[in-house]
């Protein structure tokens, strides 16, 4: 990440400077996307394993990015891969990038990448920040947790939806609570 450029305000406290926080921001951007086109363009593991790592990944980077810039910033960052993903989701170029990391489902709706970017923003708003950390990296190790876990036990009695195993929802809880 790039260092942080700081000069003391009247309080005493310190501020970033534009250029600095526009380093981070870029810096960030740019490596989560090239993550994630990466994996997408990965033949060896299969896409469940793939989607998996990607979401667990993800995450991480997503909460190191908070520590790191300003939470005002990061919660512009996450509104506009937000609505990149809104309005890009159906275009080819779209398709070309992350089609080999889609369900079937998301071609002809939004991805799921869209639905954890939107409850990231939301918690990022809605919690206090040591809170929000914690509930996106239980999300993100224990969503893909619950789905390997899930997938294992395919006659798994099913919870709430005919997609949720209990066992998987289980290996979830567990991932989270540890």
């Amino acid at each position: 990440m790039a260092e942080r450029e700081t000069t003391a305000t009247n309080n005493g406290e310190p501020t970033t400077s534009l250029l600095g926080m526009g380093s981070a921001v870029v810096a960030a951007a740019t490596g989560v996307i090239l993550l994630q086109v990466i994996l997408a363009k990965s033949s060896t593991p299969s896409k469940e394993t793939l989607r998996r790592w990607q979401h667990a990944i993800t995450g991480q980077c997503m909460v190191a990015i908070s520590y790191v810039l300003p939470i005002p910033i990061c919660i512009g960052a996450l509104l506009m891969g937000s609505l990149a993903i809104y309005f890009s989701h159906k275009t080819t170029w779209y398709e070309q990038t992350f089609g080999s990391l889609l369900r079937p489902h998301e071609k002809q709706r939004l991805p799921g990448a869209f639905f954890f970017l939107l409850g990231t923003l939301l918690t990022t708003i809605l919690f206090d920040l040591e809170k929000a950390r914690y509930a996106i990296l239980c999300l993100s190790f224990g969503d893909p947790m619950a789905a390997w876990i899930g997938r294992q036990y395919p006659t798994s009695p099913r919870f709430l939806s005919k997609n949720s195993s209990i066992i998987g929802s289980t290996a979830c809880f567990v991932t989270a609570f540890v």
